[in-house]
C-alpha cells in the first residue's frame, strides 16, 4: 500500500516535470500493542527489555516480536498529521489489564528509561500509557548501525499544534488532535529516513494485545522542484 501510493505520485510528477509534486499523501499503517519504538533500528534479534512471567521465568520484548511498524520516508516530506486512529491495545502490568484506545490514559503517565532495557539508542520518555508514540531515525544499516550516544529525554507534548521531535527521541502521537480537534503537525526532523510506531509501556511489551489502525497524512514541498 505505502509502496503503491509513493509510487503513483512519483510516477505524476515523471510524467510532468513542470507540475508542483503532490503536497500530500496518505499513508495506512498498523501498529500491534507488542510493538515499542525502543526497538527502532535494531538488530534481528534485539532486547529492549524483560520481564518476570507468573511462573518465574523472565521473558524478553524482543525482535521481531515487539518491533515497532516502520514508515519509510520519501526526500521532501516535511511533516504528518493523523488523518484517523482507530483500534483498542490490551495492556497487562500489577495493575491489572487495562484497555486503551490511541490516546491512551492521559491521567497515567509512565516513565520508560533506560535502566529498564539494553543500552540501546532510543531516549527515554514520560507519556500517557497505551498511547500511539514514534521516533525518527536517520538511515541505518547493520554497517552503521543507529547513533549508540543519543540517549536523552524526550519531552510530551499535549495539547500543542505543532510538534518538533528531535532524531532518536520518542514522542506522543495519540490521537494526533488537540482538545477543540485541531489536526496536530508533527514535524519531520532534518535527516530523518524513517519513522517508527509503537505504543507506550513500561515494561512486557510482549504481554500487549491488540493493534491500532492508523492513516498518517504526510506532506511535501508546495513548490516545483528547483524553485
Amino acid at each position: 500500500m505505502i509502496a503503491a501510493l509513493l509510487g503513483t505520485a512519483l510516477l505524476a510528477q515523471a510524467a510532468n516535470p513542470a507540475a508542483q509534486p503532490v503536497p500530500s499523501v496518505d499513508v495506512e499503517a498498523r501498529v500491534p500493542g507488542k510493538a515499542s519504538v525502543w526497538l527502532a533500528g535494531s538488530s534481528p534479534s534485539a532486547i529492549a527489555g524483560w520481564y518476570v512471567d507468573g511462573s518465574g521465568t523472565r521473558r524478553y520484548d524482543q525482535m521481531p516480536n515487539c518491533g515497532p511498524t516502520k514508515i519509510a520516508l520519501r526526500p521532501g516530506m516535511t511533516s504528518f498529521t493523523v488523518v484517523t486512529s482507530n483500534g483498542e491495545v490490551r495492556i497487562a502490568d500489577e495493575l491489572g489489564t487495562e484497555a486503551y484506545g490511541p490516546a491512551g490514559d492521559l491521567k497515567r503517565t509512565v516513565l520508560r528509561n533506560r535502566d529498564q532495557s539494553y543500552r540501546g539508542p532510543i531516549g527515554e520518555v514520560a507519556a500517557p500509557i497505551g498511547g500511539l508514540m514514534g521516533v525518527y531515525l536517520p538511515e541505518v544499516s547493520a554497517d552503521h548501525p543507529a547513533d549508540q550516544s543519543s540517549w536523552q529525554v524526550g519531552r510530551v507534548a499535549i495539547g500543542q499544534k505543532a510538534v518538533a521531535p528531535r532524531l532518536y527521541i520518542p514522542f506522543y502521537i495519540g490521537i494526533g488532535r488537540t482538545s477543540d480537534n485541531t489536526p496536530v503537525v508533527f514535524n519531520v526532523p532534518k535527516g530523518a529516513a524513517t519513522l517508527y510506531l509503537g505504543v507506550m509501556g513500561q515494561t512486557a511489551w510482549a504481554k500487549h494485545e491488540g493493534q491500532y489502525d492508523v492513516v498518517l497524512k504526510f506532506e511535501t514541498p508546495k513548490r516545483p522542484i528547483g524553485g
